[in-house]
């Protein structure tokens, strides 16, 4: 899936969507990684399967506009853990077989936690990028409303 999505150049639509949303962020692009981690984790319910997903889809595209590599790998690191938390939750399937217990019950029980936990992360983008100007690009782009709504075409797909 990571592979369709990266050579269909979604991946760069998608960042060029939403960089005129989240140009005043501190951190800016480096906030996708987490997005779409908790997001696909919700869908897939892999830690693998997301980190690597993902991964194929952001970690070129954030290299290439000047974000630091380790703060990206980072990001991706600590948001691809979510698939245990977010469900639904392969592993909290299995444990909820084999330990008798109930997975809805598991499921509620992971939800807060795993927003919470993808919250922070970004919290910790914020204020790396406060700390530590260098890991992301030099240059910040300011960006008019019409040019906000135009690039909403690019997130569509």
């Amino acid at each position: 899936m990571g592979e369709i999505l990266y050579k269909s150049s979604i991946s760069t639509r998608l960042l060029n969507g939403l960089k005129p949303w989240l140009a005043y962020i501190p951190g800016g692009l480096l906030h996708v990684n987490v997005a779409a981690c908790s997001l696909f984790a919700a869908v897939s319910g892999s830690s693998a399967a997301t980190t690597a997903t993902v991964g194929k889809i952001t970690l070129d595209e954030l290299e290439k506009r000047g974000y630091s590599k380790s703060i990206a790998m980072g990001s991706l690191a600590g948001a691809g853990t979510l698939g245990f938390l977010i469900p639904p939750s392969l592993i909290m399937i299995i444990y909820g077989v084999l330990a008798d217990v109930s997975i809805g019950k598991l499921f509620v029980a992971g939800l807060l936690p795993g927003l919470l936990l993808a919250t922070l992360y970004s919290f910790y983008i914020m204020a790396a990028a406060k700390i530590d100007p260098s890991v992301e690009p030099e240059i910040k782009e300011t960006f008019t409303w019409s040019q906000k709504l135009a690039s909403l075409k690019d997130l569509l797909p």
